[in-house]
């Protein structure tokens, strides 16, 4: 019989602690140096991690993850979350496969798990089927992650080559700048007015707000009509500190579509 097999036996169930009302828990802080994880900010990344997988599969309420203080010996209370014994399986699927006895930990909680955590109108398949969601939702946005990485590292050089395209007076049209950004003038400028950089309608039409007038020059022009006479406008270029706010917004807004794609998939799957 393993050291699992044998009630009480396990290092897990040596920190298992029990409420006045009988529902146990797992102190993350405990948890966390079972796992070989030296210092709380690289334990509480993963503990968040599942948390928000948790969420999406309509398992993150309190009864899982509760917000909690660790007293200590000496010093102010340490922040700590206090875990069922389905968060903290969940946990250790976040975990470090690199770190000593994550695998023991994934074992011990795969085990107990069922018994203690899952609904009794659930069927073996289904409650495996809901952890292999989490799962696979937190390796979907690790990717994500990466690839949005990815795309930073591939603007970074267009931005350093953005000199090359200045104008005399250090600034550009915004349809050069589009173009380097794989878009069309018309598209950034919706984008900029959507985002709060650039007004909409009027005779400020695409005229920078005032937060970001630093980053534009606004050429004011006139031109003729048949039937108005002379007509006022005004032309935006972008000076380098512009393209970098651009870089900036564009990639913000990736991120946040990104977000909002994930969580929509997450309502569709819970």
């Amino acid at each position: 019989m393993s050291e699992l097999e044998i009630p009480g036996r396990s290092p897990f169930d040596q920190i298992r602690q029990i409420r006045p009302d009988g529902s146990e828990f797992w102190s993350a802080r405990d948890l966390m140096a079972l796992m070989s994880y030296a210092a709380w900010q690289n334990f509480q990344p993963i503990v968040e991690k599942a948390w928000e997988g948790a969420r999406h599969v309509g398992l993150g309420d309190v009864e899982h993850f509760m917000a909690a203080h660790k007293v200590a010996a000496s010093g102010p209370a340490a922040k700590d979350v206090h875990l069922s014994r389905l968060a903290a399986y969940l946990v250790t699927l976040a975990a470090d496969e690199g770190k000593p006895r994550v695998a023991e930990a994934k074992l011990y909680f795969a085990i107990k798990t069922r018994e203690a955590e899952a609904p009794a109108e659930m069927d073996e398949l289904e409650f495996a089927e809901r952890h292999l969601q989490t799962v696979k939702a937190k390796r979907a946005a690790e990717a994500r992650a990466l690839a949005a990485e990815e795309k930073v590292k591939e603007l970074e050089p267009k931005a350093a080559n953005f000199d090359a395209f200045l104008s005399t007076d250090s600034t550009q049209r915004m349809d050069i700048v589009a173009k380097e950004f794989g878009m069309t003038a018309i598209t950034l400028f919706a984008i900029l007015r959507d985002e709060g950089v650039l007004m909409e309608g009027g005779r400020r039409h695409n005229v920078p707000y005032a937060a970001h007038m630093k980053h534009f020059k606004i050429v004011a022009q006139t031109y003729e009509t048949n039937t108005r006479g002379t007509q006022s406008t005004s032309t935006t270029y972008v000076r380098p500190s512009g393209y970098d706010l651009i870089r900036r917004v564009l990639d913000r807004r990736k991120r946040r579509q990104e977000v909002e794609a994930f969580h929509q998939r997450g309502l569709e799957a819970s």
